[in-house]
């Protein structure tokens, strides 16, 4: 989902994977600190460090699974 580039909606997320979106919370926190993501409430987007170190923010969320 983060390759779009485009701000991700948490709800859309679940929608589109069946999967509980509080599944990607530690993650989501984890990248967030690190300051490759910002959140605003259900809605989840790339920073421009995070669009920089794109390989590393994927494999977060591909060790966490």
């Amino acid at each position: 989902f983060l390759r779009l580039l485009e701000p991700l909606r948490l709800p859309e997320f679940t929608h589109h994977t069946g999967l509980d979106a509080t599944l990607l919370m530690p993650t989501l926190k984890r990248a967030q600190r690190e300051g490759f993501l910002c959140t605003d409430g259900n809605v989840v987007q790339l920073t421009m460090h995070g669009r920089r170190y794109l390989n590393e923010v994927q494999e977060l969320f591909l060790n966490n699974q």
